[in-house]
């Protein structure tokens, strides 16, 4: 094993007293690497999360960590906020407390976001700090975890906000170091993001239904003929909750002719379903560096699944790649990997698919009550669909 300083004599929390196995060098891979690009390829149980930010501690980056979901964001804090660690979030998770003292006149519900508060649509609020103050915490329960974050050495969120705070916010500041946990899901977290729906709502508030057309050429230069009226009519302020309300859905049809606007011929897959157009990217790889990686000198891309394959959908050249990869600890006898034939889980499955696909694991649990196991869920609902259908539900 290479020798390092103790876990602790780096900074890491105090519950880290000795380094795992495989540690020692993911982290020097990490910093000893004259590659902009890793990838560090670690089996399950080998302890990622301690060896990005480890290598963050070591080599002084100030780094950022990318999660694929919520929770493996709040493991990261609950593991390593006594390194220093801050988390920032969307702003829908955030409470909006203008609603309730100098908003109130303008609260249609009884819980409002900080996503639709009225600063959003560009009316005063004490709390929001001016530009040239983000680093000021004063007393937005949003902004302030920006300013916290902004503040910190190792930050940690979502591919979602990162992706949307870099193209219409004003970011989190320049870092050293990104890391994309969970890194085989960074294709499909990207092509999410860019891939958007022009429905009748959109063509109402924009005064125009789009081109009917399938290319997305004619689409891109559609878009970018309206985006600066868009923009001026954004320019006015909303004055009651009617005309907030249509402030919000303008905007949101604004950020979509962004999307639109971007879009380059023969990289685009454009369908009209019912009323309203689908627009999803074929290849993400033209994208990547504007809208993830950021012009960051240092991207470390962790999984226990990341592949050469994976890092060429994201554009990222073999040459500048440091391709570090251990071997699992389990014995290849004791982790066959079975293929069960069902059905395709996505937000186009019917009540049919979804009832087949859950009975499918019904059945492959049903001879295998003896042991413990995992179902690897893609999301919070379809763990909660699992949970609640399931004829095991009260052993999980």
């Amino acid at each position: 094993m290479i020798e390092l300083p103790s876990p602790v004599d780096i900074g890491a929390p105090v519950q880290y007293l000795n380094w795992r196995k495989h540690q020692p060098s993911a982290i020097l891979a990490i910093t000893d690497s004259e590659r902009r690009f890793i990838g560090s390829v670690l089996p399950t149980g080998a302890g990622k999360t301690l060896t990005v930010v480890a290598a963050a501690l070591i080599s002084g980056h100030r780094t950022i960590a990318l999660t694929s979901t919520k929770l493996l964001q709040e493991q990261y804090i609950k593991d390593m906020a006594e390194a220093g660690m801050v988390d920032v979030k969307g702003q829908g998770n955030y409470e909006c407390l203008a609603f309730g003292d100098e908003h109130r006149g303008l609260r249609d519900k009884q819980w409002h976001g900080c996503d639709d508060g009225p600063c959003r649509a560009g009316l005063p609020c004490s709390r929001k700090p001016l530009p040239d103050e983000l680093h000021i915490e004063k007393g937005c329960l949003s902004y302030d975890a920006v300013a916290r974050a902004l503040k910190s050495r190792l930050v940690v969120t979502n591919y979602k906000y990162w992706l949307n705070a870099n193209r219409y916010g004003a970011g989190l500041g320049k870092f050293d170091c990104l890391v994309l946990d969970e890194a085989h899901h960074a294709p499909t977290e990207l092509a999410d993001f860019l891939s958007t729906t022009f429905d009748p709502v959109d063509a109402q508030v924009l005064g125009s239904a789009g081109p009917n057309d399938v290319d997305s050429a004619a689409w891109a230069n559609w878009a970018k003929g309206r985006i600066g009226a868009v923009a001026r009519a954004l320019e006015s302020r909303p004055q009651s909750k009617a005309e907030l309300r249509k402030y919000r859905q303008l905007k949101r049809a604004a950020q979509k002719l962004s999307t639109l606007s971007e879009m380059k011929a023969g990289e685009w897959v454009v369908q009209l379903h019912g009323e309203s157009w689908h627009f999803d990217p074929v290849w993400v790889r033209s994208y990547s560096e504007k809208h993830l990686f950021c012009r960051i000198p240092r991207v470390v891309c962790t999984s226990a699944t990341f592949t050469r394959k994976t890092a060429e959908m994201l554009g990222i050249e073999d040459g500048n790649l440091t391709w570090h990869e251990a071997p699992s600890d389990f014995p290849v006898a004791r982790r066959p990997v079975y293929y069960v034939p069902c059905v395709k889980v996505d937000y186009k499955a019917d009540e049919s698919q979804i009832r087949l696909w859950l009975a499918t694991i019904d059945n492959f649990l049903r001879s295998r009550r003896d042991r413990k196991g995992i179902i690897h869920a893609v999301s919070y609902a379809r763990a909660k669909q699992i949970h609640a259908y399931s004829e095991f539900s009260g052993a999980m």
